[in-house]
This record gives structure tokens, C-alpha cells and sequence, in this order.
């Protein structure tokens, strides 16, 4: 029982526990990865940000990477997922988007984490391109999978509704339950099972438990998988576009050095007529371009009177000068 506090709690302080991440003043706020939309949220559901904090959660709201749903006994939710998957997570369920990215590219990733309770997933893009980066992950096991419509189960000690461990019911496409100890392939029709306890292994069951029932939301799922991977393929390519161009656009604002408010016009660098003011007099640059002009010609006008003085001082000297040596003894004999 001690291996088995220990597997709860590593899996639940991610979920529940709260993490303080030093302050980096000099970086701006990284964009959050948006994990799903709610397309259903019904009795009682709370949702935890990745702070840990409640918060409101209402139908048509996003749901973001390291956020958490927990569900009672009447509560339900669904999700279309950002890579075109749908989720729905079942009542008396603790799960969290433990990481989340669906951008069209390689590096796409879901994990999720499964405390308590269930979830039917039917895998979107991720699971059929990135395969190896789908997860769910529970206290006993490790749930990858293989383009799927598939449901994980978690029962506690002492739940009652059967032995403690992971079960996983495939409906759609494989799955495979994986362990430190081994792992097994599940295949449509049929379920997997891994029970609590150290050296437990992966097993096949003979047949699909009985409390694998279905909700009063069932029939949502119906044709669910076909629908979505006739369009997986169009909507991973216009996310890839989407982010690509959002790429690009940051990294000409980086070069520019401008914020995201400062971005250039499309014209920027070329001759831009001064917009006129509402209100504005349409006869206020000539006259003030007359006004210059006569500045001018008073400044000029000027400069003539000092020139004309100076050159009549120089006259008068010089005539002071003759006449002074005009009367000279002896000059005129």
C-alpha cells in the first residue's frame, strides 16, 4: 500500500498540488496552449487553471494545457479537441491536461492524466501522426495508442465497482497498456487491465468489464471517429498555416524591435501625404508661406540699407581724406 500512495501522489500533485516557477521579469508571458472547447459541461464540474485555482467553466470555453477537470457523481464534459479529436470525461473523474500542443507540426503532444474515474477519447491528429506522442497516463499504466475510439478507466481501492487498476476498452483502432514490466496490445472489442501493486504486468481480459456503461450522452459518440478523420487531414494543415504565420509575423517584429502594437504599415518607408486635420483652414500654408516671404524680403531689404550705409561711410572717409590733403603747404604752387 505504500507503492500505491506513492503512485497517487505522484500522479496527483501534478494535478492538484501547486507549483511556484521562479519570476523571469525580462520574458514576455508565453501563449497558452489551447488543449479543447467545451461542447458539453452538464451537474457538477470544476475546472482548475494551471495555478490550481477554480475557475468558471461554461459551454463553448477553452480549456488550456496544465488545467484540470474533476467531476461528480452527475457531472459530464465534452471536448473538441484543438487537433479535431473529441473527449468526453466521465462523472467522478479527476484528470488533467498535463501537456498539450496541436499546431499541425511535428512536436504536437498530448498527455493526459487520469487520477480517478474515465474518459472515452477519440484521437484526432495526434494520435494518427504523432502516435508517440499521445499518452494517457494513470497510477498503474502507460496508454498509448493507434488512431483510436477508446476508454480508460481508473478504479480506486476500495471503489467497489471492481478490482483496483487501469482498464482500457478499445472501440475503434488498438491501443497499448505498458508498464516497467511488459505491455500488452489491445485490439477493438476488447479491453486491457493492469492492477495495482509493483511488479503488476499488463494483461488482456477474457471479456469487457460490465462497468463499462455507457452515459446518458452515449449517442454523441456514434460516427464519431469517422467524422473526424475525414477532416483531420484539411484541419491540421490550416493550423499549420495559422501558426506559421503567427511564426513569422513575431519573428519580423523581432527583427523590427517592435511590440506587437508598433507592427509598420505596409508603406512604410515611402512618401506619405500629410493627412489634414478635421477642422483644419485650407488657406493656412499659403499664407503662412507669404508670411515667410515677406521675412525674407524685410531680412534682405535690411542687409541692402547696412551695405548702402557702409559704402557711404568708406565715401566720406575718403572724401575727408582728399580734402585734408588738399590743404597741404606747398601741394597747389
Amino acid at each position: 500500500m505504500k507503492w500505491l500512495a506513492n503512485c497517487l501522489l505522484a500522479l496527483a500533485l501534478p494535478v492538484f498540488a501547486q507549483t511556484v516557477a521562479p519570476a523571469v521579469d525580462s520574458e514576455p508571458v508565453a501563449e497558452r496552449n489551447v488543449a479543447g472547447t467545451i461542447d458539453l459541461i452538464e451537474g457538477d464540474v470544476r475546472v482548475f487553471d494551471s495555478d490550481k485555482k477554480r475557475r468558471s467553466a461554461v459551454r463553448g470555453d477553452k480549456i488550456y494545457e496544465g488545467e484540470s477537470i474533476v467531476t461528480g457523481k452527475d457531472g459530464e464534459v465534452h471536448l473538441t479537441m484543438e487537433d479535431s479529436g473529441f473527449i468526453g470525461v466521465r462523472p467522478d473523474t479527476r484528470m488533467r491536461f498535463t501537456r498539450y500542443q496541436a499546431r499541425g507540426e511535428a512536436t504536437d503532444t498530448s498527455v493526459i492524466g487520469l487520477l480517478k474515474g474515465a474518459v472515452r477519447s477519440v484521437t484526432g491528429w495526434i494520435g494518427k501522426y504523432n502516435a508517440s506522442n499521445y499518452q494517457i497516463r494513470t497510477p498503474t499504466a502507460t496508454i498509448g495508442v493507434r488512431g483510436t475510439d477508446h476508454e480508460t478507466l481508473v478504479i480506486q481501492p476500495g471503489q467497489g465497482d471492481g478490482e483496483a487498476g487501469t482498464y482500457d476498452k478499445v472501440n475503434i483502432g488498438g491501443t497499448t497498456l505498458q508498464t516497467k514490466n511488459g505491455k500488452v496490445d489491445v485490439e477493438p472489442n476488447r479491453a486491457g487491465f493492469v492492477p495495482l501493486g509493483p511488479g503488476a504486468r499488463p494483461q488482456l481480459l477474457a471479456q469487457v468489464p460490465q462497468f463499462f456503461k455507457p452515459t446518458r450522452h452515449e449517442a454523441v459518440f456514434q460516427g464519431k471517429h469517422e467524422a473526424i478523420h475525414k477532416v483531420i487531414e484539411q484541419h491540421r494543415e490550416e493550423k499549420r498555416k495559422v501558426w506559421q504565420e503567427r511564426a513569422a509575423k513575431q519573428q519580423t517584429l523581432k527583427k523590427d524591435n517592435r511590440g506587437p502594437d508598433q507592427e509598420k504599415p505596409k508603406d512604410f518607408g515611402k512618401k506619405q501625404d500629410k493627412p489634414q486635420a478635421a477642422g483644419a483652414d485650407p488657406g493656412r500654408e499659403t499664407r503662412e508661406a507669404e508670411r515667410l516671404k515677406r521675412v525674407q524680403e524685410r531680412k534682405k531689404a535690411a542687409a541692402d540699407r547696412k551695405r548702402e550705409k557702409e559704402e557711404q561711410r568708406k565715401a566720406n572717409k575718403e572724401k575727408r581724406q582728399k580734402s585734408k590733403e588738399a590743404r597741404k603747404p606747398g601741394e597747389h604752387q
